[in-house]
């Protein structure tokens, strides 16, 4: 999200009392407000007036093809004369802006909105800079911005003359001789106030904004509170702070004029999405908002005792825990091998704290893993939560399988340790046998919902098997480490470039520790703290301390070919729309570059993506017909072609 701060002279506006009593984000009397009306017998939207009350309105307004931005009809243009709202002199001083828009290529920098005095254009905003030419002032923003929806807010305290009538374009192109492009993308909605709102009033507007088209406040500075239309906080930053990215939302709230009934984030739609049920009566100040950890969709070993899961794990808040709404997960953006036999299981937290701890933990079977495209979890709610918040993540585990708690010791022995267990799916009664060095204990849970615990145990490496009285067995290894034991700054991944060669090290300055490193077989390599590894595979690292406390860690390492793009796909192709979609997984964590060329060869749009393995990109092809797309990762291309009807 951007915001503005700086002296322009817009608007001031007289309205007659409004009959109506929804406002956006519950804040009173905006002097224009348009957002995206579809006509389903043509199949295009025009940016109209929200409310019949309000007179002020853009000629010519916005009229395109239907495009949907979070389940609302939104309009593209590339109009080179823009939207334009006349203002006579004398009218409108203070302001506060509010624009949600989409560009559909990063290529060059574009204008977004200008501000002119009869027919000179005086003030800029593109989407690198704000440009005031009457007092010579210039505010350099962001460059290289992604291409993804934003809310734009501006306000302005009013201080320059009112004796001239002025012209706000929205779009089009710049009347200055700059090198400034065409605006090109979608324009959702639009709110101008003709008078500097408060920064509670300013924050409830840009949240009803954000729900609505499920756009994230947080932009990369400090998290922020999402607020209802009351002022209430509905999105605590400081308790999600772990959990800051693709914040979205579902909600009812009747004077904030929404009615988000579902919704995904618009940096991946449809990719996790909540939805109130069509038929089921939800109370007016219903919020449902969430977040996820910013972890990649991948299969992995998250910790020991639970089977593997989604490294990204999502915090779901609300203020009504006994209403039911559905989830849902597109599993065709899953990365990493399914074993065959699994099934995907809901984890639930009900704590709300992401630790999983024993006795909030529950478990939900879905469904089996194979061949599964859409995961639909129906009827949840938090009613078992503390505190309405809850952290989910999804697993890929067997039908019946035990998870287990560690209570780590201390390396003295004054603490000993812990090992609690619960057996999932299955028929009871079930029996877990654990056995470690010089010791071995059976347990039998006769339900599904009872924890067994086993105290008094010393550091080491356990092997537990749990049966259930059909048969069914599920086995695992856990190593309990103290808590105070040695630990190295080693990561727990690494990648190996096929033909090279990895240095690892794993000494703990200013200490006198031994070390052993072992590869999978428990071969030695090495009793330095340095290893070379040349090929992939689990490792282990051992560290003992002179009193003889230890800790050991396994390092996997990935053997990667000197190619770096494993997989692209292209939906929906052909594209009725121009929408496009690529989903782009990558062998290593680098940089990508996406370039779109038409059939002759021209370059319409580039986009650069970083900071990941995994891509999800939603592209806009401008008119029909068949383009190309290149997508470029280190030495590695890649084209596609793409048909729009």
């Amino acid at each position: 999200m951007k915001r503005l701060s700086y002296t322009l002279l817009l608007m001031t506006c007289t309205l007659g009392v409004y009959s109506q009593t929804t406002y956006p984000g519950g804040v009173r009397k905006p002097v224009l407000w348009e957002a995206g009306i579809a006509d389903p017998q043509t199949g295009t939207t025009t940016l109209e007036p929200v409310r019949a009350d309000i007179s002020l309105k853009f000629t010519p307004q916005c009229k395109s093809r239907t495009y949907v931005l979070n389940h609302h009809s939104v309009c593209y243009t590339e109009d080179p004369g823009g939207m334009v709202l006349n203002i006579p002199a004398g009218e409108l001083d203070k302001i506060s802006l509010f624009v949600v828009y989409q560009l559909s290529d990063t290529l060059k920098e574009k204008n977004l909105w200008e501000l002119s005095y009869g027919s000179e254009a005086e003030k800029i905003l593109t989407t690198h800079r704000l440009a005031d030419y009457r007092q010579g002032q210039y505010l350099n923003l962001l460059k290289g911005k992604q291409k993804t929806a934003e809310i734009h807010t501006y306000t302005d305290h009013g201080r320059d003359s009112l004796s001239a009538s002025k012209t706000f374009r929205l779009g089009g192109v710049s009347g200055k001789k700059l090198p400034i492009d065409k605006f090109r993308g979608l324009i959702a909605e639009v709110i101008l106030y003709d008078r500097v709102l408060s920064p509670r009033e300013q924050k409830q507007v840009e949240s009803y904004l954000a729900i609505k088209y499920g756009i994230p406040l947080y932009q990369g500075g400090d998290p922020e509170d999402y607020l209802s239309s009351g002022g209430k906080v509905i999105w605590p930053a400081e308790e999600n702070r772990k959990y800051p990215i693709r914040v979205a939302g579902i909600a009812k709230d009747i004077n904030g004029h929404l009615d988000q009934r579902s919704g995904s984030s618009s940096l991946e739609p449809g990719i996790f999405s909540l939805e109130f049920g069509k038929d089921e009566e939800i109370p007016d100040q219903s919020y449902i908002l969430w977040g996820d950890n910013s972890e990649n969709l991948e299969i992995k070993k998250i910790r020991q005792g639970q089977p593997p899961g989604l490294s990204r794990q999502w915090k779901l808040t609300t203020n009504v825990p006994q209403q039911n709404f559905t989830l849902t997960l597109d599993t065709k953006t899953i990365i990493g091998e399914i074993p065959e036999g699994s099934f995907y299981w809901l984890a639930t937290d009900n704590s709300g704290s992401g630790d999983f701890p024993a006795g909030h933990t529950r478990y939900q079977k879905i469904a089996p893993a194979k061949d599964q495209t859409t995961l639909r979890i129906q009827g949840m709610n938090f009613s078992q939560t503390t505190d309405n918040d809850q952290v989910i993540s999804f697993h890929i585990a067997p039908q019946m399988f035990a998870q287990a708690w560690i209570k780590q010791p201390d390396c003295g022995g004054s603490q000993p340790g812990e090992l609690s267990f619960k057996v999932e799916g299955g028929t009871p009664p079930f029996h877990i046998y654990v056995q470690g060095e010089n010791y071995q204990e059976e347990l039998t849970l006769t339900t599904q919902e009872e924890i067994k615990t086993i105290t008094g145990l010393k550091p080491g490496t356990y092997r537990y098997k749990a049966e259930d009285s059909q048969g069914r067995t599920y086995q695992e290894s856990l190593y309990v480490e103290s808590f105070d034991a040695p630990v190295s700054g080693l990561r727990s991944a690494y990648t190996l470039v096929e033909g090279s060669s990895l240095d690892l090290d794993a000494a703990i300055p200013d200490t006198n520790y031994h070390y052993q490193w072992t590869d999978q077989n428990d071969i030695k390599l090495s009793y330095s703290s340095k290893v070379r590894i040349t090929r992939g595979g689990k490792y282990k690292i051992k560290i003992t301390q002179s009193e003889g406390c230890e800790s050991v860690r396994e390092v996997e390492v990935r053997e990667q070919s000197t190619q770096n793009i494993k997989k692209v796909d292209l939906f929906p192709n052909p594209s009725l729309t121009g929408e496009y979609y690529l989903r782009i997984e990558l062998l290593r964590k680098s940089p990508v570059q996406i370039f779109l060329y038409d059939a002759t060869g021209r370059l319409l749009e580039r986009q650069d993506l970083e900071g990941s393995n995994y891509y999800l990109y939603r592209g806009i092809a401008p008119l029909s017909g068949v383009y190309y797309i290149n997508i470029q990762s280190e030495s590695s291309k890649l084209t596609k072609k793409l048909l729009v009807q």
